[in-house]
């Protein structure tokens, strides 16, 4: 029967103490970064924002110009009935 001495408790607690911190560091770290990761996203979710309603008011602009230029009657020219017999 192995009896273990007071001394190697002491040095499993001083590991085990370690390991707990060096575990909060690196969740601090990974925390750390997904925040500025969520932080980056939204950011970049605005911008997207911004950057279409730039967009819709540039083609409301053309839209307009379009339809404006659409509206405006066409000079029209005398027409002839279609027929099917040969001219005369």
């Amino acid at each position: 029967m192995k009896l273990l001495s007071p001394h190697a408790s002491r040095f499993t607690r001083h590991e085990s103490g370690m390991a707990v911190i060096v575990v909060m560091i690196l969740l601090s770290i990974v925390l750390i970064y997904v925040a500025a990761n969520l932080r980056m996203l939204r950011s970049l979710g605005n911008d997207v924002r911004l950057i279409e309603q730039k967009q819709i008011r540039r083609w409301e602009q053309t839209n307009l110009t379009t339809n404006l230029t659409s509206a405006a009657p066409l000079p029209s020219a005398p027409t002839q009935p279609a027929t099917n017999a040969p001219p005369k």
